[in-house]
């Protein structure tokens, strides 16, 4: 019974390491898009939410340290802008406000312990 469990674990063993190969960094590896969502609020009350946030934003790994995001959020008012007849809504506008960001990530994990 050893015998079978020792084997079955090296066999797994085997199975299971890996040997990767580094063959030169391309230009469409490490992409993603990330879907982002949620309610804005006022410090001072912030009970009462202001209305919704929506964003996506791109991010491209250059390195295992380093990555590139760019970031786009929308900002919807309160119930008011959904109102057509524009009898509460004063601009019209659906969107209240609208940010483009580039932002740097740095993943210290692998900057410190490796990759």
């Amino acid at each position: 019974m050893k015998k079978i469990t020792l084997i079955l674990v090296a066999m797994f063993g085997m199975a299971t390491v890996a040997s990767a190969q580094y063959t030169g960094h391309k230009f469409f590896d490490n992409w993603s898009i990330g879907v982002e969502g949620g309610t804005s609020t006022n410090l001072c009350d912030w009970d009462t939410p202001n209305g919704g946030v929506a964003g996506i934003n791109l991010t491209k790994g250059i390195t295992p340290v380093l990555s590139l995001e760019f970031q786009l959020q929308a900002g919807f008012a309160d119930n008011a802008n959904w109102n057509w007849s524009m009898k509460n809504n004063i601009t019209g506008n659906i969107v209240n406000n609208a940010t483009f960001m580039a932002n740097t990530k740095i993943n210290l994990m692998n900057w410190f312990c490796g990759y």
